[in-house]
Order: structure tokens, then C-alpha cells, then sequence
């Protein structure tokens, strides 16, 4: 089953919908106000059926996630939204976003159909960064990440698009963004930081010396400001990266940017 085809051809239907709508009204000589109204409306509930999954206000209840498309019952859509409050345009927007596709695994998810489109029916690329099944091998919840604009003080509705198909293969977007890590450390628990790039560069916690007095600890979970965070001892906490990513330490071979937000434990003199 073709997921693309399916998404084609319920816009297909929105097109014949509209037609028979203007036909039908056409075709009556006297026409009266309120069967073209009964018309119009039933033509406006198929559409919304199809494409839309009601009122921003009712996105978020649990009882409408996921929704089913209206002509494909075991087709789902979840709708996301990615907003701006900082006044200022974001062009290529990272986007790490985590969806429950199947909270009870009711194998209504395979990972080989998801896709994602904006309000325009624009397909956008993604990769996955952390999956869990269900024992069936369906999809339970996964991390996504893609890259959006945005508006300044705007907001992008997007759908997440799914199937319970297992004739579908993941659709291989190639290399569509220039991010080659991501290390939020949010997982809050386990010695594994998660690379959220999508490129599955993910990170190991060390310890490097068990023999000082230090606590013999790896970086541990606390708070951060946003999400959670890693406290390092100062001495000889580390994060190691898979070897992939040596040339990163040779800007010659490849020049790249880091950035890292951190917060000190002292101000004093290293003095």
C-alpha cells in the first residue's frame, strides 16, 4: 500500500466533492436557498472530515489522538503545532518532537508510513531518533526530527500522517539537514544520551578514573532550565561519541560550528 497514494487520493475526493457540489447546484433551474446551504455544508463536513481534525482548541484532547481519516479507517492523522513568541523568523527550525502513535498497541502504526505534511500539503522529510514497539513489532511512540520555518510570532499547523500497513517501507529522505548532532540531554535517567539530529550519533556517560575520590559517578541527571541536564564533577566526567564523528576534531578536514549552553557551579580564579 502506497501512503503517498492514499494522501492523493483523499485530495482527489475533496476535488470530486466540490464538483458534484457545483453540478448539482447548476442542474436545478430554481434552485432553492436552502438545499444549496444543505449542500454546501455537507460538502464543507466531508472536507473536514478528510482533512481537517476540528478546532485548534480540540487538537489537544486525548479522546480526538490520533483522529482517523474519514474515508480510511485504519488511516490516522495527529495534528502538531510549532509556534514562535520570540519576534524573530526561523528558518530551518530543528525540531525534536516526541508522538504516542498507539498508547495501548493496537498495532494502528507502522513506522514505514508516517508521514508528515504542512497546511499546503507539502511533504516534509524527518528522520527517527528513539523508537519503542509494541510486541507486535507495530509502532508504540517515537521521537521525530525535522526542520520547519517559521514565521516571527507566527504558528504552523503540521499533520502527522500514518498506516497500519506493513507492505510500506520507510521512505529514505537522504541527507536534508546540515545538523550532525543534537545532545539536549533530556532523558533524565540511563547512561545514554540521545542523539536528536536523527543521525544516531548518540552519546555514552563515563567516569573516566574509579579510583579517585570524586564519587566514582558518571555526569548525573538534574534539572536545567528547560528539560533536564547533566552535572559533571569538574574532574573527569565525559559524554564519548561514536568515532564517526573524529573529523570533528580537525576543523581542517571539516570545518563545522559547536554550540554549548552551560552554566558554572563557581566563579572563582582557576588560580
Amino acid at each position: 500500500m502506497n501512503v503517498d497514494l492514499i494522501v492523493a487520493s483523499s485530495i482527489f475526493i475533496i476535488f470530486i466533492s466540490a464538483v458534484f457540489f457545483y453540478l448539482f447546484g447548476f442542474q436545478k433551474q430554481v434552485p432553492s436557498w436552502q438545499s444549496l446551504i444543505e449542500l454546501r455544508k455537507r460538502a464543507a463536513d466531508l472536507m473536514n472530515e478528510i482533512v481537517t481534525q476540528g478546532k485548534p482548541e480540540n487538537w489537544e484532547k486525548e479522546n480526538v489522538l490520533p483522529s482517523k481519516i474519514g474515508l480510511a479507517s485504519s488511516a490516522y492523522l495527529i495534528p502538531i503545532l510549532i509556534s514562535d513568541e520570540s519576534g524573530y523568523n526561523r528558518i530551518n527550525e530543528p525540531i525534536a518532537q516526541e508522538i504516542v502513535f498507539d498508547e495501548n498497541c493496537r498495532n494502528i502504526a507502522w513506522n514505514g508510513t508516517i508521514r508528515i505534511f504542512d497546511e499546503n500539503f507539502n511533504e516534509i522529510p524527518f528522520k527517527f531518533v528513539n523508537q519503542t514497539f509494541c510486541p507486535s513489532g507495530f509502532l508504540q511512540k517515537a521521537i521525530l526530527f525535522f526542520e520547519v520555518n517559521v514565521s516571527a510570532n507566527s504558528t504552523k499547523k503540521l499533520q502527522i500522517f500514518f498506516y497500519n500497513s506493513t507492505q510500506v517501507k520507510s521512505k529514505d529522505y537522504g541527507n536534508f539537514s546540515s545538523l550532525v548532532l543534537w545532545l539536549k540531554f533530556d532523558e533524565g535517567s540511563g547512561n545514554i544520551a540521545y542523539d536528536y539530529s536523527g543521525n544516531n550519533n548518540h552519546g555514552t556517560l563515563h567516569d573516566a578514573n574509579s579510583t579517585n575520590d570524586d564519587g566514582d559517578t558518571p555526569p548525573q541527571w538534574v534539572d536545567g532550565k528547560v528539560g533536564k541536564a547533566l552535572d559533571f564533577d569538574g574532574v573527569d566526567d565525559y559524554v564519548s561519541l561514536p568515532l564517526t564523528l573524529r573529523d570533528l576534531t580537525d576543523p581542517t578536514v571539516n570545518p563545522v560550528t559547536i554550540l554549548v549552553w552551560w552554566m558554572p557551579k563557581t566563579t572563582e580564579s582557576p588560580n
